[in-house]
């Protein structure tokens, strides 16, 4: 146990300028060094697993930041004729060199076969995406200026395999995005827009067999209202191999979508809206899949109540309807107690483990679990349906800070069929009950009985406190005189991020390194999630007299893999590797950052006895010469190497039980919050009908009396709009003040308030 004491501060609050305010407004809190130990699991091994290739050098690289997609999965899987992987990635040959896109073919044996830069001109390019056709295909997407604007375009291209042969010719880059690009929001045209940093999907195209619909999503840079808020567009085309292999594909012809919730959220002048989101295409439909922030405004904001876990789903390939799926993420979660180490029961007088900004205990309802630091990530699907995103959990306060070293890694899936979310523990995870627990519309939950920093066993007792070695037969340094610890609960600290320095990149260091990817499901329902960790690195260079078992991890980050053989239902310990522990990387010293794992593990073979499986992980990333991103203003710019590498993984036994519908509460929330509120003349209300049949929506008084009744019919499920304009059902205007409307739909219903000011 360590000796120093250290009160919990609160750090600086995120830096004050506009570019990292618009960030994440939230201020972290750190932790105190006596009362925290690093998470070590005592319930699970990590997997078996060995290299099938040895890491393996495809250019050197001098930008070291996110070297492939934000939100995209830059390295996919091709099997057959062509056997091996499809890199794409952004790279800088010199410190001084432009930024370009190259494309890479590496078989799997770890042959890089071919590795050229896509474009012939020497020019500032970045952030590609890639998806593949059956027949091994890739298709390109990245943003680069076409034109004579200083605005980015998106631009296309595709590759030519032929007769199951890589040959290193590919298409001309196509413009198919030209910014600024204009946007309808609400009747009027919006022209300040450049979309950029784009993913790229396949998916069944309406031409019917053969045909493969193209979409391309992109992210708007520009601010048009209160807050970064990144709207999208989405352009698709329909194409066959054919045409691919005889270079048919040219820059026109190709459809266009919007999201039209998030094209208002870009434009509003004083609500502050952030979406975080990643792009996936399945079947006949389109999906945006992620979470958002919302505040009231972008300078000391309230946090506006609504539900910020988001499914926006278009269907007919894109041209269709969009409909918004959304629950609140939050639960509430208790403030663990001091306990008396000599009775194990709360210490009297009570005292609390976090305190608020006046040094008072938390009272309920004031602590919630939520989402943390999770903006870089993709989606994926798998057997059963389901989209998978992977998302770091933290506490949150009602003060708008939270608690970055108790970052959690979680799995929320959405099912397309049922519309269900579900959320279960990645790492940690509490072992005794895999399946955590299920959202329902009030976000609350199902079942609370989740892994707990504090509480690892889950039997609802604090583990372990700071004593004098009557508690946990550990000397902590502390005796009943110490009054501020003395019973204090001590928790387990993580940190997933890829560098230690909360402070660093001006204070914005958590929202630009941290990264999570997750594979598809493969036929065997196998899948993978992996991510960045440095707490190692955090604990010795924050106290190195406290840690000096952590000196060789001062300048080093790890990558963690956690694996799953049920379609997600239940996640291993995860394997941690890095320069140090891991042979294969230490050899050349390496610091890997940046993972990025192929879209999909190869099954090798079963033991059905065991229960386990074998299956492969290949992995890109950059193999930095020194740790940091000098992009961010973090480490030097002295260059690395992006690598591969490929792994076999002994997947574990699945522990969890599949959810059902009959197991779970219907997810989606019925009813948003109508807006503009408070309103004159007219508002617009926006609900979610749960099942076909009969929908009635009414307007009552605060005594309850009907004013309107504004649907009373059958709709088909999904989204639905309908303005009030303050009349009530003899036609005759309605006073100011406060109205209730009520959704019923399915046997359920929903209530929310909203204000008519004149």
């Amino acid at each position: 146990m360590k000796r120093l004491f250290l009160v919990m501060a609160v750090l600086a609050v995120l830096t004050t300028t506009v570019f990292a305010n618009v960030q994440d407004p939230r201020t972290p809190i750190e932790l105190g060094v006596k009362d925290t130990v690093p998470y070590a699991s005592v319930t699970r091994d990590a997997p078996a697993y060995e290299f099938f290739t040895n890491p393996v050098t495809i250019i050197d690289n001098f930008y070291d930041y996110f070297p492939g997609s934000y939100t995209g999965s830059p390295m996919q899987r091709v099997e057959g004729a062509l056997n091996g992987n499809w890199i794409v990635y952004h790279t800088k040959a010199t410190a001084s060199s432009n930024r370009r896109v190259y494309k890479a073919f590496v078989d799997a044996t770890g042959n890089v076969v071919s590795n050229i830069a896509f474009g012939t001109n020497d020019i500032w390019e970045g952030y590609p995406g890639v998806a593949v056709t059956p027949q091994g295909k890739p298709v390109f997407a990245y943003h680069v200026n076409l034109d004579a604007d200083s605005d980015l375009e998106v631009g296309f291209g595709y590759d030519a395999v032929i007769g199951g042969s890589v040959i290193e010719m590919h298409s001309d880059l196509l413009q198919i995005l030209d910014n600024p690009a204009s946007v309808e929001v609400n009747g009027e045209t919006v022209e300040t827009n450049e979309f950029i940093w784009p993913s790229v999907q396949l998916a069944d195209s309406p031409m019917g067999e053969g045909y493969y619909r193209v979409y391309v999503m992109a992210k708007n840079a520009t601010t048009n209202g209160g807050a970064v808020s990144e709207n999208v567009y989405v352009v698709y085309k329909d194409v066959s191999e054919m045409e691919l292999e005889s270079w048919a594909i040219d820059a026109t012809g190709w459809g266009s979508t919007t999201i039209p919730t998030l094209d208002e959220w870009n434009v509003s002048p004083v609500e502050w809206r952030r979406p975080f989101m990643a792009f996936k295409a399945y079947e006949d439909k389109i999906y945006y899949v992620g979470y958002h922030l919302a505040y009231t405004d972008s300078e000391d904001g309230e946090t506006i109540d609504e539900p910020t876990l988001d499914i926006f789903e278009c269907d007919n390939y894109g041209e269709g309807t969009w409909v918004h799926h959304s629950i609140h993420p939050e639960m509430e979660i208790e403030n663990p107690a001091y306990v008396d180490p000599t009775t194990g029961e709360d210490l009297v007088p009570a005292n609390y483990y976090f305190l608020d900004e006046n040094d008072e205990p938390y009272t309920e309802g004031e602590l919630t679990l939520g989402v943390g630091q999770s903006g870089h990530f993709n989606v994926s699907i798998d057997a059963m349906g389901k989209i998978h995103m992977p998302l770091f959990y933290t506490i949150e306060t009602n003060e708008a800070t939270y608690y970055p070293g108790l970052h959690v890694v979680k799995d929320l899936s959405f099912d397309t069929n049922t519309h269900y979310f579900n959320i279960v523990d990645v790492y940690p995870s509490a072992g005794f009950n895999p399946m955590n627990f299920t959202s329902n519309t009030t976000g609350s939950y199902a079942n609370p009985t989740i892994w707990k920093w504090w509480d690892q066993d889950g039997d609802g007792a604090v583990d372990e406190v700071l004593d004098d070695g009557s508690y946990d037969g550990v000397d902590d340094g502390v005796t009943a005189e110490d009054t501020d610890y003395w019973g204090r609960p001590i928790v387990a600290s993580i940190w997933p991020y890829m560098y230690w320095d909360s402070a660093a990149a001006d204070n914005a260091m958590m929202f630009h390194l941290h990264t999570a990817h997750i594979t598809e499901a493969n036929e065997q329902g196998m899948m993978a999630m992996v991510w960045q960790d440095s707490e190692k690195a955090r604990l010795y260079n924050n106290y190195p007299d406290d840690y000096p078992e952590y000196a060789d991890y001062a300048q080093m980050c790890d990558i963690v893999i956690s694996v799953s053989q049920d379609n997600g239902v239940s996640w291993s310990e995860p394997i941690v590797m890095n320069g140090v522990d891991t042979p294969e990387l230490a050899a050349n010293a390496e610091i890997p950052e940046f993972p990025y794992p192929s879209n999909k593990i190869d099954f090798i073979s079963e033991d059905t006895e065991a229960g386990t499986k074998l299956g492969r992980l290949y992995m890109f990333y950059l193999d930095d010469d020194t740790y940091g991103s000098s992009v961010q203003t973090i480490g030097q710019e002295t260059g690395g190497q992006q690598k591969y590498f490929a792994i076999d993984i002994t997947f574990p036994p699945a522990t969890g039980t599949p959810v059902t519908s009959s197991d779970v509460e219907v997810a989606t929330s019925m009813l948003n919050q109508n807006y503009p509120n408070p309103f004159n003349p007219e508002t617009t209300i926006a609900y979610n009908v749960v099942k076909n049949g009969e929908v009635k929506l009414n307007v009552y008084n605060v005594k309850g009396q009907l004013v309107k009744t504004l649907v009373n019919a059958d709709q088909n499920a999904g989204g639905h709009t309908v303005v009030w304009n303050g009349v009530d059902n003899s036609g005759n205007n309605v006073a100011s003040g406060v109205y209730f409307y009520k959704v019923e739909n399915g046997g359920r219903s929903e209530m929310k308030k909203m204000v008519l000011m004149k």
